[in-house]
């Protein structure tokens, strides 16, 4: 196999675990067009693919072999079709753009009254809610210059705290 189809393989296996694990909404079209390139087996294809999901959403830490797993799958594939590679790399592409995180900019000028929140995603809501994704928790303060407060980072199922 190529460098370039054995990179191809790599980037798309991580990407489609990282899909399967974190991505609901987004989840059903990507299996549907993954499994589609694996032709005549694209039921089979499909059915391990939820298998894999069901098992890295139950347990996290299976991330890295279920990686494994769909890397020899993919890797497979190229080599018994190599005209797969061109529909894997534009599947490979649209996930690679959907993980580009938009930038958050807020500028609030005067005192702040209430709750400001600066974050990617917030979910359930704003208030005497507990956000449990990344962010940095800047509670009670008032700022005339730099702002110091607590990063929380939860990758991986651990916590670490760490002052900014």
């Amino acid at each position: 196999m190529a460098d370039d189809s054995a990179e191809l393989v790599e980037q798309t296996a991580t990407a489609l675990v990282r899909v399967m694990a974190t991505r609901d909404q987004e989840w059903a079209p990507v299996r549907e067009e993954l499994s589609a390139l694996f032709a005549k087996a694209a039921h089979v294809a499909a059915a391990e693919l939820e298998r894999s999901r069901t098992e890295v959403v139950q347990d996290p830490a299976l991330v890295g072999e279920a990686i494994g797993e769909w890397k020899a799958k993919l890797r497979r594939l190229v080599r018994a079709n190599p005209e797969t590679a061109a529909p894997m790399r534009e599947i490979l592409g649209r996930l690679n753009t959907d993980d580009v995180q938009p930038r958050v900019s807020n500028t609030i000028t005067g005192n702040v009254t209430g709750t400001a929140v600066q974050a990617h995603t917030v979910h359930d809501g704003v208030g005497n809610t507990t956000y449990g994704g990344d962010h940095v928790e800047q509670s009670h303060i008032r700022a005339g210059r730099d702002v110091i407060g607590v990063q929380n980072n939860h990758r991986d199922g651990r916590d670490s705290d760490q002052e900014r």
